[in-house]
C-alpha cells in the first residue's frame, strides 16, 4: 500500500467495532504493524484516509446496510 487509509471493522450484525483513521504505509515486510479490533468482527471496510471522519462513521455505528 502507498497510501494512507481508514480500516473499519464491521461485526456480523452490522455493527462498527474499531476503526483507524488515516492509517500510514509501513515501511517494509518487516515494519509492518498488525492491527486486529478488540472485539469479533466479520467484515474489513477500508477507505481513502479521512473518509470515515467525512461520512461520519463512528465506532457502534450500524452499517448493515453497506454489507447486506
Amino acid at each position: 500500500m502507498n497510501f494512507a487509509i481508514d480500516c473499519i471493522w464491521i461485526d456480523r450484525n452490522g455493527k462498527v467495532v474499531e476503526i483507524i483513521n488515516d492509517m500510514n504505509p509501513c515501511g517494509g515486510m518487516l515494519d509492518c504493524p498488525a492491527y486486529s479490533p478488540a472485539e469479533d468482527s466479520r467484515y474489513v471496510l477500508e477507505l481513502k484516509a479521512g473518509m470515515a471522519k467525512k461520512l461520519k462513521i463512528s465506532k457502534g455505528a450500524n452499517l448493515g446496510a453497506i454489507i447486506r
